[in-house]
């Protein structure tokens, strides 16, 4: 769940900035949110050595939320 949607998001928010555009907040938000979220997941693994059940709750929360923005993305859109 790190490198594909980081790729994604970064080629969107280049290609409206080379297209004159701003890229849209929902864009935004979901970049600082995964951006967040993977930072607090490398915080807690690498102080923590989280394994097991806490690292399927990180993964989860992180696609979760990733998913969750994503469809309000396409509300907006419509």
């Amino acid at each position: 769940m790190g490198i594909v949607p980081w790729g994604v998001i970064a080629f969107y928010q280049i290609g409206a900035i080379v297209a004159g555009d701003d890229p849209a907040p929902i864009v935004r938000v979901i970049t600082i949110a995964m951006l967040a979220i993977a930072a607090g997941y490398w915080f807690v693994a690498f102080h923590y050595r989280v394994t097991g059940l806490a690292q399927t709750v990180f993964v989860t929360a992180h696609v979760s939320l990733f998913a969750w923005l994503a469809m309000a993305s396409l509300q907006q859109s419509v």
